[in-house]
């Protein structure tokens, strides 16, 4: 690992936060006033922009930092991952079948900074916090009883063998009642969701998939809040209707991979999702660093990307 001062990543993963904002500005609910973040009571509080004034209010909704003009910052070569989410990732060093979990940390060294346990694949949810898979198929979730020095990543739920995993969080600030805020798929490509009623893995009627991602919105005024999107087993890309209770295709959309608003299409780019205009659909944002290559994972800490044959890691940078 390199060290933190000469790892490029750092700016760009400071600068990927939530925006700031304040009363010059039309800020959004979430927004980050005076970055104030610190941990009280084992919860990560902020001071955000809530009903015209700044004031604490603990895992606000959080945005990634959407740049007008993005470009990559690449970390050093020998910093590798084998996936990635925002802000966390797994190595290429093998664990058995499953791969060591590190968390970005810009202000330490190396950047990179390992956290027990071991997976194949991993996600961030809403809070920003990892979800993670391993090669049993247990899906696994990050705890903190304690406070963020005593972190750790506990068994989620069984009786599924899971291939990947996607969550709104565990805060319920985020989420919508008319959508669960917990899925998964399986080895047979089964799309499942989190029956809090039961505490159990239920199967979600002709719903497939190769893997699963929490967008923001589903489309403008649709009351479903954050929503699953869907790589199905036929590459085409489909998303969560909470009024119609099943997935709904997106006009031939497809892609090799995705995350939290953003998908990584056969053209070699990386498409945002445009839920808020009058045909949502997804729209060309950046080109992706290692074409259909590439593996992305975004949200809280912005837009990462690792290439599946080198896993060098890359962020994005701009204004």
């Amino acid at each position: 690992m390199a060290e933190a001062s000469t790892n490029p990543l750092n700016n760009a993963f400071r600068s990927a936060q939530p925006t700031n904002a304040g009363p010059s500005s039309t800020p959004e609910v979430g927004d980050l006033c005076n970055n104030v973040n610190e941990w009280v009571g084992g919860v990560r509080w902020q001071q955000v922009w809530l009903q015209d004034q700044c004031r604490c209010d603990a895992n606000p909704y959080p945005h990634i930092a959407v740049q007008s003009s993005p470009n990559w910052l690449y970390g050093p070569t020998q910093d590798q991952a084998s996936a990635v989410g925002s802000g966390w990732v797994l190595g290429t060093a093998p664990y058995g079948n499953d791969f060591g979990i590190f968390q970005y940390e810009p202000d330490v060294n190396p950047g990179w900074v390992q956290v027990n346990g071991a997976a194949k694949e991993i996600s961030v949810d809403f809070d920003g916090y990892p979800w993670v898979v391993n090669s049993a198929g247990t899906v696994y979730n990050w705890a903190i009883p304690n406070g963020p020095q005593i972190g750790g990543f506990e068994p989620y739920g069984s009786g599924i063998d899971a291939i990947s995993v996607a969550s709104v969080g565990l805060s319920g600030l985020n989420g919508s009642s008319a959508t669960p805020a917990t899925w998964a798929i399986d080895t047979n490509n089964q799309v499942y969701y989190w029956n809090a009623v039961g505490s159990v893995w239920s199967a979600q009627a002709g719903a497939y998939g190769k893997k699963i991602a929490i967008f923001s919105h589903g489309v403008k005024g649709d009351g479903c809040g954050p929503v699953p999107f869907v790589i199905g087993t036929d590459n085409n890309i489909y998303r969560y209707s909470c009024s119609q209770k099943t997935f709904v295709g997106i006009g031939g959309a497809a892609g090799t991979d995705i995350t939290t608003d953003f998908v990584v299409d056969f053209n070699g780019n990386i498409d945002q999702w445009n839920w808020n205009s009058a045909t949502p659909s997804f729209g060309f944002y950046v080109a992706a660093p290692w074409g259909t290559n590439t593996k992305i994972g975004g949200w809280v800490n912005g837009l990462f990307a690792a290439s599946t044959t080198t896993g060098q890691i890359a962020v994005v940078s701009g204004k």
